[in-house]
């Protein structure tokens, strides 16, 4: 029988907990190692939605990348994600940054989707670069990746051809500088913050987003695909993605 100490030890040789940032809160926040997993939900949060689906599934275990405890609790509210989980008995592994940082994880999925080629490093941990197959306008660069993420995507000014593509899942609208340090000449991100994009604007560097649900999704359906794979007598279920928020037709 497969443990929850199984499956965390396997993501621990993958994506080691032991890079995650010191504000991260990831690792087995909720449960008992000791407990057997028959089925195990996979989903980006630790939301209503991924507990309607470990309770549909009689799931033991639920996989997120956002933490579901990150900031301090005071308290313990019914139908809170942390009552959820200790009232159902699933245990609960968040993978935050490591699965960010690591090779394979968000950043390397999303580069694939991309097609990318000549992917690295950079200085910046949660950051990737890579080549596009030949150089696009950033118009079309944006319309390509709206088609392969299912996503609405916002661009900033002028439509210059780019080739080398800074690459950050999720909110990563703070790293134009280290993107343009790193030969980049756009950083694609899932969100910015509203200085952020002021900034690269003043300095001229374009950034695209296409969601932070959107940029981060892939790695988790990778994931599931993976740990399939890995524990063939486990069942592993991809909880139904729900967006935040709609897009508003004019």
């Amino acid at each position: 029988m497969i443990t929850v100490n199984d499956i965390f030890d396997y993501m621990n040789q993958r994506f080691p907990f032991s890079s995650q940032e010191a504000w991260d809160n990831s690792g087995l926040l909720c449960g008992s190692g000791a407990d057997d997993v028959k089925t195990c939900v996979l989903s980006l949060d630790a939301d209503s939605c991924a507990f309607r689906t470990a309770r549909e599934t009689g799931a033991q275990l639920l996989v997120t990348h956002h933490p579901i405890i990150f900031n301090p609790l005071s308290r313990v509210e019914a139908d809170s994600p942390v009552w959820l989980a200790a009232s159902s008995r699933v245990s609960v592994i968040s993978c935050h940054t490591p699965l960010d940082k690591a090779d394979g994880g968000t950043n390397d999925v999303l580069c694939g989707i991309l097609g990318l080629e000549n992917v690295e490093r950079t200085d910046n941990a949660f950051l990737k670069t890579g080549y596009l197959k030949s150089p696009e306008t950033i118009s079309a660069f944006a319309r390509n990746v709206s088609r392969k993420l299912h996503a609405d995507v916002k661009y900033m000014f002028g439509d210059r051809t780019v080739s080398r593509i800074a690459v950050c899942t999720g909110a990563g609208g703070d790293f134009f500088e280290d993107a343009a340090k790193n030969g980049a000449e756009l950083l694609l991100t899932g969100e910015a913050k509203y200085h952020e994009s002021l900034a690269a604007r003043e300095k001229g560097f374009p950034i695209l987003e296409a969601g932070h649900f959107e940029t981060e999704y892939p790695a988790m359906e990778r994931l599931c695909e993976e740990m399939q794979r890995e524990f063939p007598n486990v069942r592993f279920v991809l909880s139904e993605p729900e967006k935040l928020t709609q897009t508003i037709l004019r």
